[in-house]
């Protein structure tokens, strides 16, 4: 018993033991202080897994009720963002209750994304009257097996024109080659100046966490540029804006390191054949690339009309999915009956990044409800 990590172990039974038995959650927050101080202080790999180890399971063990879904900081995170709120460090903007018409900005890797992950809901920001542009990060030129370069790239801008033009949407594309999109300060800075340019309301962005580095990148770089907006200093050549927009997610089904926790959730039940209709602008993409990609190009049809019958075979599924994933969302957004019978449905996490979702703001920045 007289070794470094067999001194921890008997030296912190005795926190252990004289909090354990009182209530799990303030026994876990007290503890998590004790090892998160330490961990801060103290390097030595051995005690860090430990620590970590000795955490996890004690954790386990007194809330066996916790959603497994949920996150689980890290020690370190944990500790540090207690300190941050108690200090009041992060800069923070008052809510703003925007006025109509809405200005939806939508970040999208590449051309589609924005629709295959917005499209139902862009439909329906249109039919209110608010302003949508979405914004392509990469300019096209890699998403196809026989095509690529300027061909393809001017093929997809000219695709992505005739989706947006079902809903009377705006679309911004950035040069970036495809695949090869970097979280560089001029990407960044190109995306504050546009925020600026176009003063969003709302934001969406893929979430960090994703199969496709463009995806990641675009999250990132989104992200990087949330809070800098304000600052009058970086890209003087554009006015600052006088608050910080409210970001959200765009929906994705991964799981680690936490599957998406939306806040809101979305009957786009009436919007879904309009979000089909923009897809199948997308040849190049939705019949030729993606198939051929994942090894079921002998089944796409040849003809126009065949396609765009097929086409929900592959595309259905995913907001269906949303749809019986969020139900009891769906049900407290539209109430027992309504939310129930939903079958199409688009979720979004809110970004703390942005500017604060509240219950106020909340329902101007979605009037769905």
């Amino acid at each position: 018993m007289d070794s470094p990590i067999s001194e921890w172990v008997v030296a912190e039974s005795s926190v252990w033991l004289s909090r354990v038995r009182s209530t799990a959650e303030p026994a876990i927050s007290t503890v998590s202080d004790v090892l998160c101080t330490r961990l801060v202080h103290d390097e030595t790999p051995q005690r860090e897994l430990l620590k970590r180890s000795v955490l996890r399971k004690e954790r386990s063990r007194l809330l066996p009720e916790r959603d497994v879904r949920a996150p689980v900081p890290s020690r370190r995170g944990e500790l540090f963002y207690r300190w941050q709120r108690r200090m009041n460090c992060m800069p923070r903007f008052d809510a703003r209750i925007p006025e109509e018409p809405l200005s939806v900005l939508v970040f999208g890797a590449h051309f589609d994304d924005c629709e295959v992950r917005f499209g139902g809901t862009a439909t329906k920001y249109r039919e209110l009257g608010h302003e949508v542009t979405l914004v392509c990060m990469t300019n096209g030129e890699a998403g196809h097996y026989k095509q690529g370069g300027a061909t393809l790239a001017q093929r997809r801008r000219a695709e992505a024109d005739a989706a947006a033009s079902h809903i009377g949407a705006e679309y911004v594309a950035f040069d970036n080659p495809e695949g090869e999109l970097r979280p560089s300060i001029d990407n960044r800075n190109e995306i504050i100046e546009l925020i600026r340019e176009i003063e969003p309301d709302l934001v969406f962005t893929h979430r960090p966490n994703d199969y496709h580095p463009d995806h990641r990148y675009t999250s990132q770089l989104v992200q990087d540029a949330a809070y800098m907006v304000t600052v009058p200093n970086i890209c003087p050549q554009t006015p600052h804006l006088d608050y910080n927009p409210v970001m959200c997610y765009l929906p994705d089904s991964f799981e680690k390191p936490y599957p998406l926790d939306p806040d809101v959730v979305i009957d786009i039940d009436g919007e879904m054949e309009t979000k089909l209709d923009m897809l199948h602008e997308y040849t190049s993409q939705m019949y030729e690339w993606l198939p051929y990609n994942i090894g079921m190009l002998d089944e796409v049809p040849e003809t126009e009309t065949e396609r765009r019958e097929w086409l929900p075979k592959r595309y259905e599924p995913r907001n269906r999915g949303y749809a019986d994933r969020f139900r009891e969302e769906l049900k407290d957004e539209y109430g027992e009956e309504h939310g129930s019978q939903v079958t199409y449905a688009e979720a979004f996490e809110h970004c703390e990044y942005g500017g604060d979702l509240t219950e106020e703001n909340r329902e101007i920045l979605f009037p769905f409800f």
